[in-house]
């Protein structure tokens, strides 16, 4: 089992996160889950808060949550895992310390 670490998208590949979410309002009109005038709405919320894109268009009940994350996906080509891809009983739970997986800050999956 491998364990992955995660860092915030902000400072994990700072330049290649800032590319993804520049492509993102695009993506989303072009994919026809918003419009360009509603796009339009959300960077200009963003630039006034100072919040991430995304952020807003959740936060403003734009889109769901579901929807950008499978926008997300199709954009870094990463397929949207659901219950089903997970085992239905934790795997190496006697060899997994949580003060580890705190520590390492790390999530097993």
């Amino acid at each position: 089992m491998a364990l992955l670490t995660f860092e915030p998208i902000s400072s994990a590949g700072t330049q290649d996160a800032a590319d993804v979410l520049a492509k993102l309002g695009t993506t989303l009109v072009d994919g026809g889950a918003i419009d360009r005038r509603t796009l339009e709405r959300a960077r200009r919320v963003a630039t006034e808060t100072g919040s991430r894109l995304d952020q807003v268009l959740t936060q403003l009940g734009l889109m769901s949550d579901r929807g950008l994350a499978e926008a997300l996906g199709q954009l870094i080509a990463a397929p949207i895992v659901g219950a089903a891809d997970y085992p239905d009983a934790p795997l190496f739970h006697d060899r997994l310390r949580p003060k580890f997986l705190r520590r390492a800050r790390a999530l097993p999956i």
